[in-house]
Order: C-alpha cells, then structure tokens, then sequence
C-alpha cells in the first residue's frame, strides 16, 4: 500500500526544466522519488485535463496526481515519477503512441479541454495574421473554411498540443506521455502536425505510416503553426517580458514554407 503523502513530506531536490509560467522540480517524499510542477494561476486547468486523461489512458502511460496547492500567483501539483533512461524516439513509434493516445484519450471527459473548432482557429489566424505569407493572409473567412475543411472536419479526440520527443518517456513496460498544458479537444491531425513541424522526417513516410495524405499533413502543419504563433503573441503580451522575435520568426519561416510545398505538390490545395 502506498504511503500518505502530505505537503509537509515533499522536499525538491533539483530543478529539471524551468521557464517563466512553470517549474518542474524532482522531489522526495517519504523515501521516494515525484516530480512537483509549479505553474501559473491562469493555467489550473492543466491539472483537471490530466487527470481526466490519466483516468482513461490504459496503454499509455500517465503521471497520476497526488497532491494539488494554490499558492500567490502559481498552482503547485505533485506527480509520480516515472523512472527511465533517456533514447531516441524514432518516428514509427512516435506515430503509433500519438494514435494510442487518440484512441484513449477520446474518451476522457471533455469539461477541462476548450474546444478548437474552427471558430477558434480564425481567432488565433486573425491575432497572427501579419506573421504569416500573403497567399495566405489574404483569405477571408469563407476562403479560409474551404482551405481546412480536411483538418476541422476530421476525427476529433483530446489533442497534446505540444508533441515533441521530450514528451515521451520510455521506459521498461510502457512508453508514458508528459505535459499537458497545451492540450485542447480538436482535430486528431493536429498533434501530426504539430510533433512533425520541425523534424527532418519525410513527409511521404510519415503519411503512409499514419495514414493520411501528405497535403494534409502539409495543412496540419500551418495549423499547428498558427497555434503556437498565437501561443507566443500571448506569453509576449501578457505573461513574459520576452519578445519571442526569433521564435516567431522560426515558426512563420516553417509556414511559409509549408504553404510553398502545398502550392507546389497541389495548386488546387486539393487532396
């Protein structure tokens, strides 16, 4: 049987990751290792997603919450720790975890998750829309519905929202998925977008393997573009005294050239 853990048992040993809205600290408690996240006020809602999705995810593994404090201005939660070595996640399983995690997490109740429809979108498109290619920025609304029918009329599911292969721990048993903070329910094909915007994979196997076409990965990926410009712009105007100009322009120079390689491969933006 597991120990009762209190607040007063938790002791941080070192920081792991640390930016300006959260810290991630290892922690002991009674002779065992947690992992203790402290974020922003404005973000509590990451505690609820996680455990909705902790509750239904079978396959994959998810960090139970143990302890939850409101403290001035940031929330503290406490974690199991998952012990693991660190190996490189090869694209094969990165697509069959994001698929597992689909599957699972579609289940989960929806309360905690905004909805990313694409009424959504076009708030996030209209907010960054001076980042983007004029090929682009020059759709209106009914142009702009057309152009991503495929992505907000395909499957939807509880979406990461922020993929990459620090998100997936390894280890002996089973491959477990961190970091929810990002997270929303929307279109499935977003989290492809999203993990595969920066890597150096090929599109072609990357759409065979999951299976969809490589013009809606492409369109997938300008989404995911559009989301994480409009997650910058917020940090930037509200919550850090950063510019992100280099982040920022990474990610416009990444839409760009996806919205380069969708006129060349489909002039019609047809899949």
């Amino acid at each position: 049987m597991a120990p009762i853990i209190t607040w007063s048992d938790v002791k941080p040993i070192k920081v792991l990751h640390q930016w300006p809205l959260s810290k991630v600290e290892l922690a002991r408690a009674k002779g065992e290792f947690y992992v203790l996240k402290t974020i922003h006020k404005d973000f509590i809602k990451e505690i609820d997603r996680q455990k909705a999705i902790h509750a239904v995810c079978k396959k994959i593994g998810i960090s139970r919450i143990l302890l939850v404090r409101k403290n001035k201005g940031t929330v503290s939660f406490l974690m199991d720790y998952v012990s693991h070595k660190k190996k490189k996640v090869q694209d094969k399983l990165a697509i069959k975890l994001i698929r597992e995690f689909h599957a699972e997490a579609q289940h989960a109740h929806r309360a905690p998750f905004r909805k990313y429809n694409f009424k959504a979108f076009c708030a996030d498109f209209k907010h960054v829309k001076t980042h983007l290619p004029e090929s682009l920025r020059c759709k209106n609304k009914i142009q702009l519905k057309e152009f991503f029918a495929r992505i907000f009329d395909s499957n939807q599911s509880v979406v990461h929202g922020d993929w990459h292969a620090d998100q997936i721990i390894i280890t002996k048993d089973k491959e477990c998925i961190i970091d929810f903070g990002k997270s929303f329910w929307g279109p499935t094909i977003l989290d492809y977008g999203n993990y595969f915007a920066k890597t150096d994979s090929s599109d072609e196997l990357v759409c065979k393997r999951a299976g969809i076409s490589r013009v809606t990965l492409l369109k997938a990926k300008i989404v995911a573009g559009i989301i994480v410009l409009a997650w910058f712009e917020l940090c930037k105007a509200k919550y850090v005294p950063y510019n992100y100009r280099k982040e920022i322009r990474e990610y416009a120079n990444l839409i760009r050239n996806n919205v380069l390689f969708l006129n060349r491969l489909s002039p019609n933006n047809q899949d």
